[in-house]
């Protein structure tokens, strides 16, 4: 019993010592992921591109921004029916058209909730950027068939539109700080303005999510380098301090974050070598960020100027369009199969190369702790008797002369009387 018990301790140890090494080997060496990002899918021409989806329906939303003078400032929708596989033709839902001014559409963010497909974007009145854009926003309760577009009455760049509380909250750039205005009765009233941060702080471009019932907003700051903060509020009124959420070593003047799988992604662009990439880094709790990981490359012009796009989780996938080069594109982040190839990686960088010689070690040292408690109980000590130790014998009397002799003696020793 007490070996037993020796035996299943030594183990234990074993055991537990070998799951450390174990786990610090793991995050010591890059083992493979279990998601990757696809192939980017063309999905046509366009600029400022957002997607939402709706009745098994996939809807993309964009505008003519750099297109001809005549349509460069219509917004347009396309729908998908077969999950992104063929594509509807284009709708016109919106065009500005004053006699003698430029008018340019930008900046579209999609929002489907209750049954109605919500759309925002920004109209800028001479492109060049004289004037504050005026926001849009457009309803439609029909599944697409008809559009309501109206002007809201505030004014601002790069809008953002999320469903809160039963709310439209849509958040937008105004003269370099962050704002947001709510509506309540599906975009036919606004709210006044609430400040995120101040005007003329040089803190804009936000983007918004709800993660567990908190508002998470990121945005760039360009008094930091053009560097990546994230902002958290439980009911819009008071803002947490800023946490810095990307460690990429160039710029980054815009971000998109989206929560999927209890995880934040937040995406960027960044510049390396007069090429443009977007990559994206991942947080559990907005305060530790994975290194960013580049999921499209080789922009021959900064994605921020076409649009960049807009992460959406459409079923059980996290979806991300964007413009490059005039084109629409998608990519979805994927689960990982046999059939997917992945990085060729040194042996000794495999997760199952260091499974394998965690269980051979574990199994080596049971083998080797039982043998040697078993062989231990197999061989007891000798016993030793020492002088001091009496040993208990028996005698007899020698009928002749009276002498005590051993009780097996033949004769007696002293008178020589035979005893038998």
């Amino acid at each position: 019993m007490q070996t037993s018990k020796k035996i299943l301790s030594t183990t234990l140890i074993s055991v537990l010592v070998l799951l450390a090494i174990f786990a610090f080997l793991q995050n010591a060496y890059a083992f493979p992921e279990t998601s990757y990002w696809s192939s980017p899918k063309e999905i046509g021409i366009g600029y400022y591109p957002s997607l939402t989806a709706l009745n098994k329906k996939i809807w993309v939303a964009y505008t003519t921004s750099k297109q001809d003078l005549d349509i460069a400032n219509e917004v347009r929708v396309i729908s998908s029916n077969d999950n992104g596989t063929t594509w509807s033709a284009p709708r016109v839902i919106f065009e500005a058209k004053t006699q003698g001014v430029a008018w340019s559409a930008h900046h579209t963010t999609f929002l489907s909730s209750s049954n109605e497909l919500w759309l925002a974007w920004n109209v800028n009145r001479n492109p060049g950027g004289e004037t504050t854009p005026a926001i849009y926003f457009a309803n439609s309760n029909d599944s697409g068939s008809n559009w309501y577009p109206m002007k809201i009455p505030h004014e601002g760049n790069m809008p953002h539109i999320i469903n809160v509380q039963n709310k439209i909250w849509l958040f937008y750039d105004y003269m370099q700080g962050i704002a947001y205005t709510t509506s309540s009765d599906g975009g036919a009233s606004w709210s006044e303005p609430f400040t995120v941060t101040p005007t003329s702080s040089k803190r804009g471009f936000p983007m918004a999510c709800q993660v567990n019932g908190e508002i998470w907003v990121v945005y760039s700051d360009w008094n930091m380098g053009w560097e990546l903060n994230l902002v958290k509020s439980m009911d819009g009124i008071t803002w947490s301090s800023p946490q810095k959420i990307s460690n990429a070593t160039s710029e980054q003047r815009k971000a998109l974050i989206e929560y999927y799988n209890d995880t934040a992604f937040v995406f960027f662009p960044s510049s390396h070598e007069q090429s443009w990439s977007v990559y994206v880094t991942t947080s559990s709790d907005g305060i530790t960020w994975s290194t960013p990981l580049e999921i499209v490359s080789e922009f021959d012009s900064d994605p921020l100027l076409e649009g960049f796009g807009e992460p959406t989780v459409i079923g059980d996938k996290l979806w991300f369009v964007f413009s490059s080069n005039g084109g629409i594109f998608y990519t979805t982040l994927e689960e990982q199969t046999d059939n997917v190839p992945v990085d060729d990686l040194p042996i000794w960088q495999q997760w199952w190369f260091w499974t394998n010689v965690a269980l051979a070690i574990s199994t080596g040292s049971f083998a080797l702790t039982t043998l040697y408690y078993r062989n231990k109980s197999s061989n007891p000590k000798e016993t030793k008797i020492t002088r001091n130790e009496r040993v208990s014998k028996e005698y007899r009397t020698c009928p002749n002369c009276g002498a005590s002799l051993p009780i097996d003696s033949k004769f007696c020793g002293k008178c020589g009387t035979s005893l038998e």
